[in-house]
């Protein structure tokens, strides 16, 4: 399926969302690591390719004011009445699907760190 079709089939799954639904997204981000040889290519997709994947309640699809593109807003841990949410380009979901909410709501980690064979380092998160 081409990029084009996955944005027709997440826009379509997020028109059914309910605000409070629990949903799991997968996405890819930014990449960055360090150090790499850049012996030929392709590169290792390691390197070039960060997919994520995120849970939380349905909040609201939203366009930003500078670009105007539609933002998939979810809920992803709640303290008292306030929210942590993340706002997730919608051009950059691949998959959205219904999730099974786990209490208490927990959002992924801020952080994590691999090392791979070839002696680079990948950073995800914060």
């Amino acid at each position: 399926m081409n990029n084009r079709g996955i944005e027709e089939k997440i826009s379509d799954a997020v028109a059914q969302l309910n605000q409070g639904d629990y949903v799991t997204a997968t996405w890819i981000d930014a990449s960055q690591t360090r150090p790499i040889r850049l012996q030929g290519k392709p590169l290792p997709n390691h390197t070039v390719e960060t997919r994520k994947t995120t849970s939380g309640r349905f909040i609201t699809l939203q366009r930003g004011d500078t670009w105007h593109d539609p933002h998939l807003v979810l809920g992803i841990e709640k303290t008292d009445d306030q929210w942590e949410i993340i706002s997730i380009p919608l051009s950059l979901v691949k998959q959205l699907s219904s999730a099974e909410a786990k209490e208490p709501l927990k959002g992924t980690p801020r952080s994590a760190k691999r090392r791979f064979a070839d002696g680079s380092v990948k950073n995800y998160g914060d």
